[in-house]
């Protein structure tokens, strides 16, 4: 077998006694051993991944790197990369990895190569989501379609990500307590720690947010599982926690800044807040729209079109419709919206999110169309097919 080295990636801003010569010697190398490594046989390509540690080694660094690096992107509005050709190499072997043809080879590992790196404990959930931050906005096809094998080759991946889910939520409330708590602590002192705090922890939400929010984009499988209902446990509602730490929180950090300091954190709160309006948006799409045959237009959220994969029981239509309609009036219900407000300012979710996805006129389609003009939760409905 060819031997390839692959040293750890590295984030050359903060890698210490790293030259320009050092680097630039590094990229060439892994240019070039992951151009020789695409050319091999499947055979030689499966068992460089399996074998090869320091392979793997590159990718878990590189795609977590690069995912802080995004998010960066977004936060500083930074641009160029000299990395691009590495983004689009390590894509390439995560897509051929991917595909079902290499199930064939005989893998004592598994039963595919995929099934063989997940037995690897290589294609963990936060892998997996640096993938998506890396490539669910950028290349959202390849993403969906490495996403879409990847479940199809190694089904108990879904396991992992509920499991994870829990790890999630918890970590939301805890930013949340921490918020609250650096708001108590520091009512006199608000320009300087408490300051600093808060920008830390939202920092963190934005993480969160932008993660969760490719990973519904991407999966509507893993978004579905997401979306609970209200009253399944407040530890276990990600829409809960997020409708939280939305419209209380968020004003609460906005209410105590200073007009020298609203300037600064506006921008942040923003991206905040269309990331989490995003990902909540994913999950009732997922959820509900999706199964009655609906979603929307890829980079543009105001087409809504027909989906090809759509439920055709009627009562199950029926109950698909009937969830969606009692977690929509749970989040009507729960919101404040007798004072005026502005949006993505102090406007509540479920306003932010009827600017951002004209969520009336998608639910006036699935009316007129699914419910032939009845209104969600009327009796004796007549579904079209």
């Amino acid at each position: 077998m060819t031997k390839l080295l692959f040293p750890p990636f590295i984030d050359r801003h903060v890698a210490q006694n790293v030259t320009e010569a050092d680097w630039e010697q590094a990229l060439n190398l892994w240019k070039s051993n992951l151009s020789i490594l695409l050319k091999l046989p499947d055979h030689e390509f499966a068992k460089h991944l399996i074998e090869n540690e320091s392979l793997r080694t590159f990718i878990e660094t590189f795609l977590k790197i690069r995912a802080d690096f995004q998010e960066l992107l977004i936060l500083e509005r930074t641009a160029k990369s000299t990395e691009m050709p590495l983004d689009k190499k390590v894509l390439l072997v995560l897509l051929r990895c991917s595909q079902p043809k290499l199930d064939i080879i005989n893998l004592i590992q598994g039963k595919s190569l995929m099934d063989a790196l997940y037995k690897l404990k290589f294609l963990s959930v936060p892998l997996l989501l640096d993938f998506l931050v890396n490539y669910g906005k950028s290349n959202f096809d390849h993403a969906r379609e490495f996403f879409d094998n990847l479940i199809l080759l190694v089904p108990s991946v879904i396991q992992d990500f509920e499991s994870f889910s829990g790890i999630i939520i918890d970590h939301i409330k805890s930013l949340k307590q921490k918020i609250e708590e650096a708001k108590a602590n520091n009512e006199v002192d608000l320009q300087n720690h408490a300051l600093e705090s808060y920008k830390k922890y939202i920092l963190q939400m934005i993480d969160v947010a932008i993660t969760l929010d490719c990973l519904f984009s991407i999966s509507k499988v893993v978004a579905s599982i997401y979306s609970n209902l209200p009253g399944s446990g407040e530890d276990q509602s990600l829409l809960k926690v997020v409708k939280s730490f939305y419209e209380f929180t968020l004003p609460s950090i906005s209410n105590t800044m200073s007009p020298e300091n609203t300037k600064e954190f506006a921008r942040i709160l923003n991206i905040l807040k269309h990331a989490l309006v995003s990902l909540i948006y994913h999950m009732i799409e997922a959820s509900y729209f999706s199964p009655v045959g609906f979603t929307v237009e890829v980079g543009d959220n105001s087409i809504f079109k027909e989906s090809d994969k759509k439920l055709t029981n009627h009562a199950q239509i029926q109950a698909t419709l009937d969830r969606m309609n009692d977690v929509l009036f749970w989040i009507i219900e729960q919101s404040i919206l007798e004072k005026p407000v502005l949006s993505f300012v102090d406007a509540p979710l479920i306003l932010d999110l009827e600017i951002e996805f004209n969520l009336s006129a998608k639910l006036t389609r699935i009316k007129d169309e699914v419910l032939n003009g009845y209104p969600f939760g009327a009796k004796h409905k007549t579904l079209t097919f």
